[in-house]
C-alpha cells in the first residue's frame, strides 16, 4: 500500500513527500507529541523483504543516531512500521550542497567554511566508529544560518579495521556482504562518481574511503565539476581507480595553493596515501582557515576565472575591499600598540582597577587528544580562570582575549607584552578513554613570569576523570602561591569548589559552554546550549552551575529578540532560582540573576545589585564590569558606561565583541575618532565577523556623509545575511540613488520579515521605500500594502513588540494613512520610551521622525530630530543630509538652523 499524507509513522503525521531516491523516500511530518515539523525517510519495500538486511540495519541506524555533533543533522528514531523501516530526522531549511555546486565555484571564504565543517562533523563519525559510506553533495546541507550538517547516517556502517588506529571502540561487525551490497545500490542509485578506488571495486572500505568522497565534494566545490568522469559506468570506476585529477586551473575559485594539497591529499589512489583520519584533514582546513586569517599565507593562489564575471566591476571591488581591510588591520594594530594596556592610552581612557594586583593569563590549554575533545581542554582552561579570577589581588586576562593566543606562534614575551601581564600560564591536556569505560585525564600546566621567560613551576597529573576538580583546585593554588599573592579562607573555598560529581553531567555542561562561544546569535545555537545544559541538570540535580547556564541561555534567546515570549522569561527565571537555592553564595548564581534581571526586564537597579554580590566573590571579573557598563548605558549614563567598559576592555583587551561595543558607546556620544579606534581594533581581532564593519559604515555616514567610505568598508566586510547587513546595504544604495540595486537586494532574501533586536521590518516594506524613492508609486502602494499585512498578522501574536508597531507606523504612512501612522509610531516610543532604555530607545523616536517627515507634518519630525541631536543617539545632520527619505525637510527654516547648531 502507497505511503499518503495523513499516515502515521510511530507519534509522526506525514505532510507531504519532500525528497525520493533509491535509498528511500523523505517526508516533511509532524511530530504530535513534541508539536514541531520532522523529515522522516522511509526505506523502499525493495530493500526490506530479506530479513538479515533489516536487523543489520535497525543495528546500524540505532549506532548511527547515537552521534552528536553541530554538522551532523540529528537522527531522532529510528523504527518500523508495516515492515517498512523509517528513520525520523531534524527537519532541516537551506540548500543542499548540490544545489550550491550549481551555482558555479565557491568563493573562498564559503569553500573553507562548508570543507571545515564537513570534516568536523565526519572527524566525529569516524571517533564513534560509524562510516557514511554516501556522501555526495545531496547528502550535505547548508542551513539558512549556514550551518554545514552531513545527512543520511541513517545507512552508515560500523566500521571494521584491520589498523588499530581505525577501528571503532564498538565491536565490529565480520560481514562482507553489506559492503558489496551497498556498493552496489551506490552504483545503481547514481552515487558512483563520489566513490572512492576501493569501494568502486567492491572491496572493504574504512574512514579513508570517506575522506575520498569528501575530497571528490571539496573539489566539486571548486571548480563546479567532478575530478573523475566517464562517459559509461565502466570508464568512471577507471577514472576513480587509475586517473590523477585536473588542475584546479582557471576555472576554479580563488583558493591557496595549500587548499589544492589538502584536494590531492585527500584524493590519493591508495588508502595508505591518503589522509588517515578526518581529524588531520580537519585539521588542515583549520589551520588554513587560522593562517588566511592572521595574514600568515597569501590569500589567493592567483587563480582567476576563465570568463568574466556579471558584474564587471567586482574584482576592482574586491582589490579596493581588501585593500581598505589592510589598511584598516595595520592601523588598528598601530593604534593597539599605543593602547595596548600598559601603555598611556591618553585622556579618554581609564586606568584598569586595582593597577597594583599582579597580572596573569591563562592560555588555551592545548588538546592533545581527538579535535573532538577540543571542548574539554577548552573546559579545563575556563575553569583554572574562573578559580584564579575569585583572588582578590590577582589581576585575570578574561578567558575571551586569551583565547585569541591559540596557535598564534607568538612568544610569551610577545603575549606579555601585548596583555601587560607578568605571568602566563600554558599547559596540555589529554583525555584518554579506557576500554572498559574508564577515563584518565592528563594535565601538564607550566607558570612562566614574563620578565625573564623563567618556569616558575610545572607539574604532570595524571587522574581519573572523577578527580578533575581537585586537579583544577591544585593548579590553581600552586599558581596562586607561585606568584606570591596572599589567598584568604574564604578565597581558598572558593578555589577547592567542586560543582558536580557526575562526570556526564560535567561532559553536557562543557559542550554548553562550547557552544555558548560561538560569536553568532541564532536562535538554534541557543537551544543546542538549552539542550545540554538540560541534559546536565537532569543527570545531576544539583548542578547548580548548570542551572546557572541554562538560565543565562534562556535569557540570550530572549534578549537578542529570537524568542520574546512570556515562557522563555520564565524558564530563565526557573534556573536561576534553582542555581541560587542550590548555591546561594557562589557569585555565578548572583551574575546569572543580575542578566536574567537584565535581559528579561530591564530591571536595571536589581541587576545592578546583583552584579554588585558577584563581585565580592569574582574581583577580577571583566565580564561583570562589561554587563555594569551596558546596563548604565542603557540607563543613560553614558560616561559611567565608558569608565565600566574601558576597565573591562583592560582585563579583556583582545575580545572583538567588547572593542565594537566600545566603539558603539563612543558612537552614541558622537566622539566618531575613539569609536572607529575601538572598531578598527574590534575588526583586528576578528576580520571575520560582520558587526564592526556595519558600525563602522555607520559612523562614516554620520560622520561625514561619507558615502564612498561607507561602501568600501562594506565590501570588506566577511560574507553575511545577517538582517543588520541586510539593512545597511539597503541604506546604503539608497544613500547612492541606486534605487534598483536596493531592490535587487532585498527582494533576493528568502525570509518574508527580517528579524534583529534593533528592529522587525518585512522584506515588501524595504521595497516599498526603494519603490517610492524612485518614483514608482504603484509598485511603491503594492509593496506598503504587503508590508501592512504582514506587520498586521505579526501584531496579533506579538501585541506588545516595539518594533512592529514603529514598522507598522512606516508601512501605513506609505499608504498615506496619516492619523494611524502616527498612532502606531507613539504606540511604539509609548511600549519602549527612552526612560526605559536609553540605547535603544532611540530607535523608535527615529522611526516616529521619519512617519512624521512621510506624512507630512515636517515641523513634528523635527522636533523629534532635534531631541535626537540633542542626546546621545545616532542621529547625525550628515546622516540626515545623505538619507533621501529625510529630502522633504531640508528646505525647512528650522532644518537650516538644526544643521547650523549641531
Amino acid at each position: 500500500m502507497p505511503v499518503q499524507p495523513g499516515q502515521m509513522f510511530s507519534q509522526c503525521r506525514l505532510v507531504e513527500q519532500i525528497g525520493a531516491g533509491g535509498m528511500g523516500v523523505v517526508w516533511k511530518a509532524l511530530d504530535t507529541s513534541l508539536n514541531r515539523y520532522v523529515a522522516i525517510k522511509i526505506l523502499p519495500a525493495s530493500l526490506t523483504s530479506d530479513e538479515e538486511w533489516r536487523q543489520r540495519f535497525q543495528r546500524e541506524a540505532e549506532a548511527a543516531a547515537a552521534l552528536d555533533h553541530p554538522n551532523i543533522a540529528v537522527i531522532h528514531q529510528v523504527g518500523e512500521q508495516d515492515g517498512q523501516p523509517f528513520i525520523v530526522m531534524q527537519l532541516l531549511e537551506g540548500q543542499t550542497l548540490r544545489q550550491m555546486t550549481r551555482e558555479g565555484p565557491m568563493p573562498a571564504k564559503r569553500w573553507l567554511r562548508i570543507a571545515t565543517g564537513m570534516a568536523e562533523g565526519l572527524a566525529h563519525a569516524h571517533e564513534q566508529g560509524i562510516i557514511h559510506r554516501d556522501l555526495k553533495p545531496d547528502n550535505v546541507m547548508i542551513t539558512t544560518d549556514r550551518q554545514v550538517k552531513l545527512l543520511d547516517f541513517g545507512l552508515a556502517k560500523v566500521v571494521e579495521s584491520s589498523d588499530p588506529d581505525l577501528a571503532p571502540r564498538r565491536q565490529p561487525d565480520t560481514s562482507e556482504a553489506w559492503d558489496s551490497h551497498l556498493t552496489r545500490l551506490g552504483q545503481t542509485f547514481g552515487t558512483l562518481s563520489y566513490m572512492s578506488p576501493e569501494q568502486a571495486r567492491g572491496e572493504p572500505t574504512d574512514q579513508r574511503s570517506d575522506i575520498f568522497s569528501l575530497g571528490i565534494l571539496l573539489y566539486e566545490m571548486a571548480t563546479s565539476g567532478l575530478p573523475f568522469r566517464g562517459q559509461s559506468e565502466q570508464e568512471t570506476v577507471d577514472a576513480i581507480t587509475s586517473q590523477e585529477p585536473p588542475p584546479l586551473g582557471d576555472g576554479a575559485c580563488e583558493l591557496p595553493s595549500e587548499a589544492e594539497r589538502i584536494i590531492r591529499k585527500a584524493l590519493e589512489k591508495e588508502p595508505e596515501r591518503r589522509y588517515q583520519h578526518a581529524v588531520d584533514l580537519a585539521t588542515d582546513l583549520r589551520n588554513l582557515q587560522r593562517d588566511l586569517t592572521s595574514g600568515r599565507m597569501q590569500a589567493y593562489s592567483g587563480a582567476r576565472p576563465a570568463t568574466a564575471p556579471a558584474d564587471a566591476h567586482r574584482p576592482v571591488r574586491r582589490v579596493w575591499a581588501l585593500a581598505g581591510l589592510l589598511l584598516v588591520v595595520v592601523a588598528a594594530a598601530v593604534g593597539y600598540l599605543v593602547l595596548r594596556p600598559g601603555a598611556d592610552p591618553g585622556p579618554a581612557s581609564t586606568a584598569p582597577a586595582g593597577e597594583q594586583r599582579k597580572m596573569i593569563v591563562v592560555l588555551p590549554f592545548e588538546n592533545l587528544g581527538p579535535a573532538e575533545d577540543a571542548y574539554f581542554a577548552a573546559g579545563i582552561t575556563e575553569e583554572i580562570t574562573s578559580r584564579l579570577a575569585a583572588v582578590e589581588g590577582l589581576g585575570v586576562i578574561s578567558r575571551k582575549s586569551a583565547s585569541q593566543y591559540a596557535d598564534t606562534g607568538k612568544s610569551i614575551k610577545e603575549i606579555g607584552e601585548e596583555l601587560g601581564v607578568g605571568y602566563v600560564l600554558e599547559g596540555t591536556v589529554r583525555w584518554a578513554r579506557g576500554p572498559d569505560d574508564t577515563s584518565r585525564v592528563r594535565i601538564t600546566p607550566q607558570l612562566i613570569r614574563v620578565a625573564d621567560d623563567t618556569h616558575l613551576w610545572s607539574e604532570a597529573y595524571d587522574e581519573v576523570i572523577d578527580d578533575i576538580f581537585q586537579v583544577q583546585s591544585q593548579i590553581a593554588t600552586r599558581v596562586i602561591e607561585n606568584t606570591g599573592v596572599a589567598l584568604l579562607e574564604t578565597q581558598r573555598q572558593a578555589l577547592e569548589f567542586e560543582p558536580t560529581r557526575n562526570m556526564d553531567a560535567y561532559r553536557a555542561y562543557m559542550r554548553g559552554m562550547e557552544s555558548s562561544r560561538n560569536p553568532d546569535q541564532t536562535l538554534e545555537n541557543f537551544q543546542f546550549q538549552v539542550a545540554q545544559f538540560a541534559r546536565a541538570v537532569e543527570l545531576d540535580p544539583g548542578y547548580a552551575r548548570a542551572y546557572v547556564a541554562l538560565s543565562r541561555a534562556h535569557a540570550g534567546a530572549y534578549h537578542f529578540g529570537l524568542d520574546r515570549t512570556e515562557q522563555r522569561q520564565a524558564l530563565s527565571l526557573a534556573a536561576v532560582e534553582r542555581a541560587l537555592e542550590l548555591a546561594p553564595d557562589q557569585p555565578e548564581s548572583h551574575l546569572a540573576l543580575g542578566i536574567h534581571r537584565y535581559w528579561c526586564h530591564k530591571d536595571y537597579e536589581e541587576a545592578l545589585e546583583a552584579f554588585a554580590i558577584a563581585r565580592q566573590g569574582m574581583p577580577s571579573s571583566a565580564e561583570i564590569l562589561e554587563f555594569t557598563g551596558y546596563i548604565r548605558r542603557r540607563q543613560g549614563r553614558w560616561e559611567e558606561a565608558v569608565t565600566d567598559l574601558e576597565a573591562s576592555h583592560a582585563l579583556n583587551p583582545r575580545d572583538s565583541w567588547l572593542a565594537e561595543e566600545l566603539g558603539l558607546t563612543h558612537s552614541y556620544l558622537r566622539s566618531y575618532d575613539r569609536s572607529l579606534y575601538f572598531l578598527d581594533l574590534s575588526i583586528s581581532l576578528r576580520p571575520d565577523q560582520a558587526n564592526s564593519y556595519l558600525d563602522k559604515a555607520e559612523i562614516l555616514w554620520r560622520r561625514d556623509g561619507d558615502a564612498a567610505g561607507a561602501r568600501q568598508t562594506l565590501e570588506a566586510m566577511p560574507e553575511t545575511d545577517q538582517p543588520l547587513a541586510v539593512m545597511h546595504w539597503f541604506l546604503q544604495e539608497i544613500f547612492e540613488g541606486r534605487y534598483a540595486d536596493a531592490t535587487r537586494r532585498v527582494a533576493a532574501r528568502p525570509e518574508v520579515v527580517l528579524r534583529h533586536y534593533r528592529f522587525i521590518r518585512p522584506r515588501a516594506l524595504f521595497l516599498a521605500q526603494a519603490h517610492a524613492l524612485a518614483g514608482e508609486p504603484e509598485r511603491a502602494r503594492r509593496a506598503f500594502q504587503a508590508a501592512r499585512q504582514t506587520l498586521e498578522r505579526e501584531l496579533a501574536s506579538n501585541p506588545g513588540d516595539y518594533r512592529v508597531h514603529s514598522a507598522l507606523g512606516l508601512a501605513l504612512a506609505g499608504l498615506g494613512l496619516k492619523d494611524e501612522a502616527v498612532a502606531e509610531g507613539q504606540r511604539a516610543v509609548e511600549a519602549y520610551p527612552l526612560s526605559r532604555d536609553a540605547l535603544f530607545g532611540v530607535f523608535p523616536i527615529t522611526d516616529l521622525a521619519l512617519i512624521y517627515t512621510m506624512v507630512g507634518e515636517h515641523d513634528a519630525a523635527l522636533d523629534r530630530i532635534e531631541h535626537l541631536l540633542s542626546i546621545p543617539s545616532l542621529m547625525s545632520v550628515r546622516l540626515l543630509e545623505l538619507d533621501p527619505r529625510y529630502a522633504p525637510l531640508r528646505s525647512h527654516p528650522r532644518f537650516v538652523e538644526l544643521a547650523a547648531r549641531f
